[in-house]
C-alpha cells in the first residue's frame, strides 16, 4: 500500500514538472522573454490567479515595441530633415523637435500636425504706422497677413476710410502705394486705410486698418 501511494506520488510530481518544464523549454527555444513564459504557463493551465496580469504588461510592452519600430520605419521613408505624419513627409524642426509645416487641411498643435476640423479665415496685417513728407510716395504693406488651415492668401482689398482723398496704385496687392497729399508748413494731416484679405478657402479676414501721418516737407 505504501508503495503504491509512493508510486502514485512521484508520478503526480512527474507530470506536474513536465507541464512546468516543457512551457520553460519551449520559452527558451523560441527567445522568449519573462513574459512571453508567464503568458505561455497560463495558456497551458499551469499558472493562473495573479500571473495571469503578466500576459497584459506583455501586450502593452509589444505595443510599445511595434510603435517604436513603425516611428523608426516612418523616419526612414523620408528624406534627412522630414517626419512622416499621416501620408507626407513634412520640415522637421531638430531645435523645436516639431514639425515647422503641416500639410493642407492641418494645423500644428503641440508639436504635431492634426487635422483642422473648423476652418479659420485669414488674418490681415496692414502693416505699420507711418510718418512720411508731403508729397511723396507711400508704400502700404499687406505682405504680415496670412491664412490659417494650410490654405493661401489670394486676394487683396484696400480702401482709404479717412483723410484727404488719394489714389492707390494696385489696391488689390500687398503692397499698395500712392502719393501723400499737400500740407502746408504749419499742420499735419492724416489718412488710414483698411485691408482686408481672402483665402483659397473663399474665406474673407476681419478688417485692419493703418494710419499714415502726413508732414510737411522739410
Amino acid at each position: 500500500m505504501i508503495r503504491l501511494y509512493t508510486f502514485c506520488l512521484i508520478f503526480s510530481l512527474s507530470v506536474v514538472l513536465y507541464l512546468i518544464t516543457v512551457p520553460i523549454a519551449q520559452a527558451q527555444a523560441q527567445g522568449a522573454g519573462l513574459f512571453d513564459f508567464f503568458c505561455q504557463s497560463v495558456q497551458a493551465g499551469v499558472a493562473s490567479g495573479p500571473q495571469q496580469n503578466f500576459c497584459l504588461f506583455q501586450g502593452l510592452n509589444n505595443a510599445i515595441n511595434n510603435l517604436q519600430q513603425q516611428q523608426q520605419l516612418q523616419q526612414q521613408q523620408c528624406p534627412t530633415g522630414t517626419i512622416l505624419q499621416g501620408n507626407t513627409c513634412i520640415p522637421f524642426n531638430q531645435f523645436q523637435q516639431q514639425p515647422t509645416t503641416c500639410p493642407i487641411n492641418t494645423v500644428l498643435i503641440n508639436g504635431i500636425c492634426q487635422t483642422q476640423t473648423t476652418q479659420l479665415p485669414p488674418i490681415a496685417n496692414a502693416g505699420p504706422s507711418q510718418t512720411v513728407p508731403s508729397v511723396s510716395t507711400v508704400t502700404l504693406d499687406g505682405t504680415a497677413s496670412f491664412a490659417q488651415n494650410g490654405a493661401a492668401i489670394t486676394s487683396f482689398l484696400w480702401n482709404q476710410i479717412s483723410g484727404p482723398a488719394v489714389a492707390l496704385t494696385q489696391a488689390t496687392t500687398a503692397s499698395p502705394t500712392f502719393t501723400a497729399p499737400t500740407v502746408n508748413s504749419t499742420s499735419t494731416t492724416t489718412v488710414s486705410f483698411n485691408l482686408v484679405v481672402t483665402d483659397s478657402n473663399g474665406l474673407v479676414s476681419a478688417p485692419s486698418s493703418v494710419t499714415i501721418t502726413v508732414t510737411p516737407q522739410l
